[in-house]
């Protein structure tokens, strides 16, 4: 297997510490387009180090998106504001242990695979357990049939006997149609016990990279929809739509 994961920031000991004490080694990953990194990503994270702690953290990006072309900012500075995230939650909450890392695959399954490879490249004889942090709409698009070239439970089982999924419950959706969908999914009735719910406050819920940069095409302000260095990456580097007088410093 040809591998295209690739981890480009990790702090001291990302995972030493962990694998030294147990197996299988518990890795959260928040994989998104990052188009730029926000605040509710950093509180999806936090919110997960609380509800369903893991050993270690992970920020991942896919270089190819099965629903998105890459527009906005390019593959190389996401990865950068991904870092000064990543960065920014080891120096305020150093127990969530955050690394950074690139694929090329789309499809979660994949991904998934190719990150059990590259563990057992690394560390031979060791295990990890994968839960893949997710938006609402991700984990509709996880049991959606389109995605796959077989029976869609069929391509789920294998992906489900080592690896979680983590949503948190977002905006734009209305309670009775979250609620029906958990209730009366069969997929997500078969894999239940694999699947974890987390809540974000409203107010956060609502924060999206492409509200970000939508308030910059207005010329509106940014600043509480963004943590401080990626404002200043955004800013620097005159992203989205150029320097709007309610970016300057």
């Amino acid at each position: 297997m040809s591998l295209t994961f690739k981890i480009v920031y990790a702090a001291d000991q990302w995972l030493a510490k962990s694998i030294s004490k147990k197996s299988p080694v518990n890795i959260a990953i928040l994989d998104s387009s990052f188009n730029p990194p926000t605040l509710a990503h950093k509180e999806l994270l936090l919110r997960t180090a609380a509800e369903c702690p893991a050993d270690a953290y992970l920020l991942l990006f896919s270089i190819k998106n099965a629903d998105k072309q890459l527009i906005g900012a390019t593959a190389e500075q996401r990865l950068e504001m991904m870092k000064l995230l990543a960065e920014t939650i080891n120096e305020q909450y150093p127990t969530c242990n955050v690394a950074v890392a690139v694929t090329e695959h789309a499809r979660f399954f994949e991904k998934a695979n190719e990150i059990h490879a590259w563990y057992e490249s690394q560390y031979p004889g060791q295990a990890a357990q994968l839960a893949f942090i997710m938006g609402y709409d991700t984990v509709i698009r996880l049991v959606d049939q389109k995605y796959y070239d077989q029976p869609v439970g069929e391509a789920l089982e294998p992906f489900f006997s080592n690896n979680q999924v983590i949503c948190a419950d977002r905006g734009g959706h209305s309670s009775e149609d979250v609620e029906g969908f958990w209730t009366n999914n069969a997929l997500v009735s078969k894999f239940q016990n694999s699947m974890k719910r987390i809540h974000l406050d409203d107010a956060t819920a609502d924060i999206s990279s492409s509200k970000v940069r939508e308030q910059i095409y207005h010329n509106q302000e940014i600043k509480h929809l963004v943590d401080d260095r990626i404002y200043q990456y955004v800013i620097n580097n005159q992203l989205y739509s150029g320097v709007h007088s309610t970016l300057l410093p």
